[in-house]
């Protein structure tokens, strides 16, 4: 608590100096929406907007001090909002004010704005279709096959010396499937988790998706892509956040992540699943036209269809991965913290539908049976 209230003065201070006003005049508030950095909302009468300020410590705050991580990953994050900015630019908020040294973004507040975590369990007026060609464009932007990557130099370099790679090579391939002091789960999973870290054929699944995330640098990834890193107005703006996982590897991850992410929403009492069947279908088929209009000249249409063929039969595998790290490891879905849902229930068929899309992966040809999957 007291390096809470030591960091809140800090930027309080950071703030005033920057903006010239007085630092009493000035209402900080946590946002506690993120599990990796500090992030606060700060608003003044002499400012007006209000503004958010994202601050990354020497460790993890959702895990604690002991559990030590470099502070140089907002040093990524700045570099990817610079890369939007300049290619990209509808889908980031405004960066008002950063800092190398002292491991600060100072970005606008989006008031209008929601994580689509939120969003999506309240309207189904959500362009899905944009956030599918928002991937697109990164993927095509930033890939190295034709040597037109928009990325400069000393970011690509950035992007390949992430070290929070390495965290996610432990936290979502490695720790779910052993002994370890940072998985989450209850009682109701101990049995369903023990045949999981026996199936060796499973196993071998997850040895194989590691081994391509961690060789695989077909472009560059959000590297946390799920609902709450996507934002959004009931005017079908959207705006990606938390980039400090950035890093090359292969497209279909990204994509994966989502799904798994969407495909949560089916466990949440009074969703409907249509609207859960159009949020995928709006999404890959957002995806899959915009790549094909950028790719227009340098693939023909055959080339396309076996390039989305084995980009979706990835992507579900890496969905499956996501689906299981969520339940077992040591953090679950977002969205699970702002619904009522029967846990017990709900995780053991999570858990049982992620092996399947990992070891039967051909029965999930489309979208549809994704959602079909998901049998209560």
């Amino acid at each position: 608590m007291e390096d809470l209230l030591d960091i809140k003065e800090d930027l309080t201070f950071t703030v005033s100096e920057i903006f010239k006003i007085p630092p009493e005049n000035i209402n900080a508030n946590r946002i506690n929406d993120g599990n990796m950095n500090y992030v606060f909302k700060f608003c003044s009468d002499e400012i007006k907007n209000s503004m958010i300020i994202k601050k990354s410590v020497n460790y993890i705050p959702c895990l604690g001090k002991n559990y030590y991580l470099s502070s140089d990953r907002i040093l990524v994050e700045i570099e990817f909002y610079n890369f939007l900015n300049k290619h990209l630019q509808m889908f980031s908020p405004k960066i008002f004010k950063y800092s190398k040294l002292n491991k600060f973004i100072i970005m606008e507040y989006l008031h209008e704005h929601e994580t689509l975590t939120r969003l999506s369990l309240k309207t189904d007026h959500i362009n899905f279709g944009k956030i599918g060609q928002f991937l697109a464009h990164m993927i095509f932007l930033t890939q190295d096959k034709y040597g037109k990557s928009k990325l400069m130099g000393h970011q690509q370099k950035i992007f390949q010396d992430n070290n929070l790679k390495n965290l996610h090579i432990d936290y979502i391939f490695n720790y779910p499937y052993e002994e370890h002091e940072t998985n989450n789960y209850g009682l109701h999973l101990v049995k369903e988790v023990e045949l999981i870290q026996n199936n060796k054929y499973l196993l071998d699944e997850i040895k194989k998706l590691k081994v391509k995330y961690i060789n695989d640098t077909e472009s560059l990834i959000h590297g946390d892509f799920h609902l709450g890193s996507v934002m959004s107005n009931l005017n079908d703006s959207i705006k990606i956040i938390d980039h400090e996982f950035c890093c090359f590897g292969p497209s279909s991850f990204d994509i994966g992540v989502f799904i798994a992410h969407i495909i949560v929403i089916l466990v949440v009492p009074g969703q409907d699943r249509l609207k859960v069947l159009e949020f995928l279908n709006d999404f890959w088929n957002g995806f899959k036209d915009q790549f094909s209009i950028l790719e227009d000249n340098l693939k023909t249409s055959s080339e396309l269809q076996q390039y989305f063929d084995k980009l979706w039969f990835e992507s579900i595998k890496f969905c499956g991965c996501e689906i299981m790290r969520r339940i077992i490891g040591a953090s679950n879905f977002p969205v699970f913290n702002f619904t009522d849902i029967k846990m017990d229930e709900s995780e053991l068929l999570l858990i049982k539908f992620g092996q399947d899309l990992v070891q039967n992966t051909k029965s999930y040809q489309l979208p549809l049976d994704l959602v079909n999957g998901v049998k209560f």
